[in-house]
């Protein structure tokens, strides 16, 4: 099933909000793919929600947040091959402009079987890393193909070919260690503030936007991702599901800043804000992004989450916060209220009687229950 990007995001947190990740060019999103829900209502009630039964609930629950707790998911599953083929490549500042563009140039034009997200971060000290650019801020592209490995190659070369990169890792990777690949910089502990949008296209305004605004981050923590969503991702309409994005084609943007104390953390919201603001004349739909990327939407169109530091061993992602519906910032772990952009289901003719959606290549009958387990447990309870 398509998943998100970090490994130990509890399903129960991913899911209801959409869930994107590697395989959602080529399957869709998480909720495209969810059969069937076990959820108790605030009325304390246990109801099974799925296309036949309770429908109205199904609808809001794939993407609207929470409309209750949801004690079992169930998912539609696809088969892919074990290992995957995976590339890293990395540029300096300098190469900016050009990094983006080829960037721009290559995600547009992937096939479904290979996914793209592009990185504006700082180098790991880590063996495949020259000494002299540990910790040196980059621009970088992560290369995924589930696909042959000539086929990745041939991208792989051209890649190359264009901008020679300053460092580049490619290599097979088990599909289980691609989805930690994450994990670290995502950990537990840190302070966090994030925005978001969605943008039509990243056209040459758009990237000179970014350029400049990446070099003001001062927390080598601190990252711009940029996801493509298309394919499968736009194989479902607006009005099938609760998502907080249409699925037209598109960019999603994560601006997030991350320290490791407290001090520092300011001065990143303000590299975040400035960078969501300037990109603001230029994002799509109501202007706010992604609902697992935001806890509070604002207002004026520019989406923004917070996170305090967590005081948990656990493993898992930053904490969650709530889905807020207005620019007042309002957090409490694990509590979600609807996406702004839904507060019913749409009723025209167009949204009545539509197949409930199925990204392309699920096989009917493979599916697997899905039962969240408490906060400080890894994971959820699988059955097949």
């Amino acid at each position: 099933m398509p998943a998100g990007l970090v490994s130990h995001t509890s399903v129960g947190g991913l899911t209801p909000g959409g869930g994107m990740g590697w395989l959602t060019r080529k399957f869709g999103l998480s909720i495209d793919n969810l059969v069937s829900v076990e959820v108790v209502t605030a009325d304390g009630q246990v109801r099974r929600a799925a296309a036949d039964e309770h429908p109205d609930l199904f609808w809001a629950i794939r993407g609207g947040g929470s409309f209750g707790v949801v004690t079992c998911f169930e998912f539609g599953l696809h088969e892919v091959e074990p290992v995957v083929q995976f590339g890293l490549f990395r540029w300096n500042l300098g190469q900016g402009p050009q990094v983006m563009r080829l960037a721009r140039d290559t995600t547009s034009a992937l096939p479904p079987d290979l996914n793209a997200v592009i990185a504006a971060v700082n180098a790991p000290s880590a063996p495949f890393v020259p000494p002299q650019h540990h910790l040196e801020p980059v621009y970088g592209l992560l290369l995924t193909g589930f696909v042959p490995a000539p086929e990745h190659a041939e991208l792989v070369t051209r890649i190359r070919e264009s901008l020679p990169p300053l460092f580049d890792l490619v290599t097979p990777m088990p599909c289980v260690e691609l989805q930690k690949l994450l994990d670290e910089p995502n950990a537990w502990g840190m302070h966090g503030y994030d925005k978001g949008a969605y943008l039509e296209d990243l056209s040459d305004p758009v990237l000179d936007i970014i350029t400049g605004h990446v070099r003001r981050k001062t927390s080598p923590m601190s990252v711009l991702l940029l996801y493509r969503l298309d394919r499968a991702y736009s194989g479902i309409g607006d009005e099938q599901t609760a998502f907080s994005g249409r699925r037209a084609p598109r960019y999603a943007a994560f601006i997030v800043g991350l320290t490791a104390d407290a001090d520092p953390l300011p001065a990143e919201r303000r590299w975040a804000r400035d960078l969501c603001e300037a990109l603001r004349p230029y994002a799509i739909d109501d202007g706010n992004g992604y609902i697992n990327g935001t806890s509070d939407y604002s207002t004026d169109g520019c989406a923004e989450a917070t996170a305090a530091p967590s005081t948990s061993g656990s493993p898992g992602s930053r904490p969650s916060t709530t889905q807020a519906t207005c620019s007042t910032s309002t957090r409490h772990p694990a509590s979600f209220t609807a996406n702004r952009r839904h507060h019913e289901r749409p009723g025209s003719a167009r949204s009545r009687g539509r197949p409930p959606p199925q990204a392309a290549g699920h096989r009917p009958g493979q599916v697997a229950r899905v039962v969240p387990q408490p906060p400080g447990l890894p994971g959820g309870r699988w059955s097949s």
